[in-house]
């Protein structure tokens, strides 16, 4: 199976995606995506899978807390859409099956002492995606072992992968299982695979990062909306001015004090900006931030732990 999946297989991302998975599977059977907590960071995954022809919507099987939201997954063409309760009667058929957990960390033993007593539910599985923020791969290999010796990816995908812009860390200790999941997982954009000392770190960045630059938007927008500007200009410009700039770091390595040194002239307007940002510390303010998000999702992966 290595060589094969180690070969340099011209095919598009979802046909080599749907190749490594079947190597792994060991099986031709048909392919099930189940997502245990459809909420929005899981339609942005699931929304670049289908995008991307990972899986075809009748491939996946939304698990949702309402029938209202199951309502609203059907409308969107996810006919298989069903509630837990529902999908656990369903006794669901042979399938080379990925299960994505994507509850709030806080009340996932809520859901696992469901399927847990579920005694008629054989739900195999090729490999889990864990999207819980916090929760440690140890942790959740361990809460989720009633299931059998099933491989376990952690994950922590951003908002920007429901347009295949994203950025997903991941990590798993099974080699193949991590080339099959990083293959699915690049559909929604960039992976880096990490050790998981990091990952609370890198989720800080990565993962609360957006909310972050939509603050630092709105901010220097309305910057420009007291100096003169008219809103909608505004907004446009800087995000602009951020696509450009982002994007001549990445495409000639420039250093970000670099840019403001370039930036920035003798006595200049530019200059007089930055002094006012030290001033107001948003330096140590972003640093903060970051140390802050880190240390939450640690304290979210250790809410319940012992509780089964």
């Amino acid at each position: 199976m290595a060589d094969e999946m180690d070969a340099d297989i011209d095919m598009s991302l979802g046909e080599r995606f749907r190749v490594y998975l079947n190597y792994l599977a060991g099986n031709p059977r048909p392919n099930e995506l189940v997502v245990l907590g459809a909420g929005r960071m899981s339609q942005c995954l699931i929304d670049a899978f289908v995008a991307k022809e990972c899986f075809s919507k009748s491939e996946v099987v939304p698990v949702t807390q309402s029938q209202k939201s199951v309502s609203k997954w059907i409308d969107r063409g996810f006919e298989r859409a069903c509630t837990l309760t529902s999908y656990i009667q369903s006794q669901p058929p042979s399938a080379n099956r990925i299960i994505m957990i994507g509850v709030k960390p806080q009340i996932r033993t809520e859901l696992f002492d469901v399927l847990a007593v579920a005694r008629d539910l054989k739900l195999e599985a090729v490999m889990i995606l864990s999207i819980l923020a916090g929760v440690t791969h140890t942790t959740l290999t361990k809460e989720l072992s009633f299931l059998g010796p099933i491989p376990v990816v952690r994950l922590i995908p951003n908002i920007p992968s429901e347009i295949g812009a994203g950025v997903t860390l991941l990590y798993t200790n099974n080699e193949y299982v991590s080339k099959v999941s990083s293959a699915l997982l690049r559909a929604a954009g960039e992976v880096f695979v990490l050790p998981e000392s990091q990952f609370n770190a890198a989720a800080a960045v990565t993962g609360s990062g957006p909310a972050f630059v939509g603050l630092l938007v709105e901010g220097l927008a309305d910057g420009g909306v007291l100096a003169g500007l008219p809103r909608d200009k505004a907004f446009e410009m800087t995000l602009l001015m951020l696509k450009g700039s982002i994007q001549l770091m990445l495409e000639t390595g420039i250093h970000p004090g670099q840019l403001k040194d370039k930036v920035c002239s003798a006595a200049g307007t530019t200059i007089a900006g930055v002094r006012e940002l030290e001033k107001g510390g948003v330096r140590s303010a972003l640093i903060e931030c970051i140390k802050a998000t880190s240390d939450r999702a640690y304290e979210l992966g250790n809410v319940d732990v012992n509780k089964k």
